[in-house]
């Protein structure tokens, strides 16, 4: 069983793997959202700056160039958009060598200005779709990968000029570029396209790097967070309780319980007052279960003396008949010589089974002298009209005969009487066998009246442990009664109220384990316990003990017909009663009214679930209830969790609920 400090621990570790990792994945997510948020800003500035010269050269320098120079000259280094762009964005990417910013046609009058392949399909896709002005997103560009910005250059009227007819462009940029590329340009046709393309592999370096630097930041503070948490649990809580838990399993282990030391234990909070109160406990608990642990240990020791000798005469009887049974397979061919009455019998529908051939056991079995006198006729004979159970012995007789018959053996208990009427009890196989093409039955018949007898002795016996059991409970419930009635008179000698209300609760854990003691004497049954009404033998304790109205607080328990061993019981008992008395000192101030729902119900196949609600003054939700000073809520915890096995959990909306669900071991 691992302590609270080791399952603290682990539960905070995989919560903190978990977390770093959500952390880890929520950095990353940011910083590559907002990396690529700056890289599509920069992307854009780009190809925003790169329209704005292309627009100025066209709108301002070009016309004044025209104006100076005439309609037959073209100077590309002032009138081209393209080239002064180009010129200016070459003299930027020395500062930027891995950036892609250039103007790109499928048919360029510059070389210079030739598309890429990717590039190419750009420029198809705008042409087939005439409506789009942008193309944005992730592009491979030479084998790497690039986040990129493409506009497309359409064609249009006034650039008919340079691009339409050679003839009727100007007269310079025929002699410079020739008349082949570049012209025969239709209206709305994409001649070209602004790219821009910023490398992706920049983005993911500067991404992680970012991303680590957060991540180591917050990293360390979960780490200092871990520490904290698990120096202050250790120092103030687990240390303790593991002194305490200690002495109880010392104290457990001892036989003598005048060697219980106290516990010595510093402090002035719940597991102060638990150490107490256990101190107190023990020095009048020493006192009662002396006596009674020595005469349960004398009881168990006969009972055990008996139970050894008749597991022993049981198993001898069992040999022998093991014996029997393969000395009767092994020689059934010479049924005549078995100790066992053996006989044969035919079967019709009229006259049902009758005895064709038995062997010397069967004439002394049922009294005889002569086998005249049971040949010919039927086994009902020796047999009363009814049997134990009160089906005819003709009925019965005649439905095992038939399932025989039909290739079905069958081994039964039966009562007969002798020739002279005396009783006796046997067991019989019955099988049937074939002869000479014919079906008859075989019946192996041997008298365990002795046997019956000594049944009948082991049933008065264990009848007998049965009561002794019942009285044990109920001095054991006597004791614990005393032992409640003892901590009445320290609490009304008690002065102190934070004194006062330890002891009530004290009493009331006390109640709660002899309340089990309790329904098990008033039981039929001393291995299971009827849970409601055990539940509410408890509450209606404590609406006792605290002097509560039930017309102010209503309580309302609904459970199903669950049947729950003591180890179970006592356990879930323990949690009812701590969780009601909180419920009722806490949940209620100054008279407000309200309502407590207590359910126990079968989940699943083999689970319980237990769930405890009340509609009063919820746990503050700042609260870590499993880790709190309340003695109460920690007891909850450890009862639900080590001694049930199972699972505990908190709603505080509309109220409190708790749900205790564990596994289901009723002793049958």
């Amino acid at each position: 069983m691992k302590s609270i400090a080791t399952k603290l621990l682990i539960s905070i570790g995989i919560a903190t793997f978990f977390f770093s990792i959500f952390f880890l994945y929520q950095t990353y997510s940011l910083t590559n959202k907002r990396v690529r948020e700056v890289v599509e800003q920069q992307a854009s500035m780009a190809l925003k700056f790169d329209l704005a010269i292309r627009k100025y050269v066209a709108e301002n320098v070009r016309p004044v160039m025209y104006e100076l120079l005439g309609q037959d000259e073209f100077m590309p280094e002032t009138m081209s958009t393209s080239y002064v762009a180009r010129t200016i964005f070459e003299d930027v990417q020395k500062e930027f060598p891995n950036y892609i910013i250039k103007f790109a046609s499928d048919n360029p009058r510059n070389p210079v200005n030739q598309a890429g392949p990717e590039e190419l399909k750009i420029i198809e896709y705008f042409n087939n779709n005439p409506h789009l002005k942008r193309w944005e997103g992730a592009i491979s560009i030479d084998g790497e990968q690039y986040v990129s910005k493409f506009s497309p250059m359409r064609m249009k009227e006034p650039c008919l000029h340079c691009h339409g007819d050679p003839k009727d462009a100007p007269v310079s940029l025929l002699k410079r570029y020739g008349s082949t590329a570049g012209f025969y340009r239709p209206l709305g046709q994409v001649v070209g396209m602004d790219t821009i393309a910023i490398p992706a592999e920049k983005i993911t370096e500067q991404l992680w790097s970012k991303s680590m630097q957060t991540f180591l930041v917050g990293g360390l503070g979960l780490i200092l967070f871990f520490l904290t948490i698990i120096f202050t649990t250790r120092f103030i809580i687990t240390n303790r309780l593991t002194m305490i838990s200690n002495h109880f399993k010392n104290a457990a282990q001892q036989e003598d319980y005048s060697n219980i030391n106290p516990i010595e234990i510093k402090g002035n909070d719940e597991i102060f007052d638990l150490a107490f109160s256990f101190n107190t406990l023990s020095d009048k608990l020493k006192s009662y279960y002396y006596s009674l642990e020595v005469k349960v240990k004398e009881r168990t020791r006969e009972l055990e003396d008996t139970n050894v000798q008749l597991r022993q005469e049981i198993a001898e009887r069992k040999r022998a008949e093991e014996a029997l049974r393969e000395s009767e397979e092994k020689y059934k061919s010479l049924f005549k010589y078995a100790n066992d009455a053996t006989f044969i019998m035919g079967v019709s529908e009229e006259h049902g089974a009758r005895f064709l051939d038995c062997n010397e056991s069967t004439l002394i079995l049922f009294g005889v002298d002569h086998r005249d006198q049971i040949l010919g006729t039927s086994p009902e004979k020796f047999s009363p009209p009814t049997q134990s159970d009160g089906q005819s012995s003709e009925e019965k007789a005649r439905e095992l005969t038939l399932a025989t018959m039909e290739g079905h053996p069958q081994y039964f208990e039966w009562e007969h009487h002798r020739w002279d009427g005396t009783p006796f009890w046997v067991e019989v196989n019955l099988n049937r066998i074939e002869l000479k093409g014919k079906f008859f039955m075989q019946a192996v018949v041997r008298d365990i009246t002795e046997r019956k007898h000594a049944e009948e002795e082991i049933k008065a016996s264990l009848k007998e442990k049965e009561i002794l059991l019942q009285e044990i409970h109920h001095r054991v419930k006597n004791n614990m009664q005393i032992i409640s009635s003892l901590l009445r008179l320290q609490i009304s000698g008690a002065g102190d109220e934070q004194i006062t209300d330890a002891l009530m609760v004290s009493q009331g854990r006390v109640q709660t384990m002899a309340f089990v003691h309790e329904t098990l004497y008033g039981s039929d049954s001393l291995a299971v316990i009827d849970f409601k009404t055990y539940i509410s033998k408890i509450a209606k304790h404590i609406f006792q003990t605290y002097k509560t109205r039930k017309d102010r607080v209503k309580l309302e328990v609904d459970t199903e017909d669950i049947k729950l061993s003591i180890e179970q019981a006592t356990p879930l008992g323990l949690i009812t009663n701590e969780l009601v008395t909180n419920s009722l000192k806490y949940a209620f101030p100054e008279n407000r009214s309200g309502e407590i729902v207590i359910r126990i119900l079968a989940v699943e196949q083999d689970s319980i679930e237990f769930v405890f609600s009340d509609n009063g003054v919820e746990i503050p939700e700042g609260l870590d209830w499993r880790n709190t000073d309340s003695l109460g809520l920690q007891l909850v915890i450890l009862l639900a969790e080590d001694q049930l096995d199972g699972t505990v959990s908190l709603d505080r909306r509309k109220g409190t609920h708790f749900t205790v669900k564990f596994r289901h071991e009723e002793n049958q």
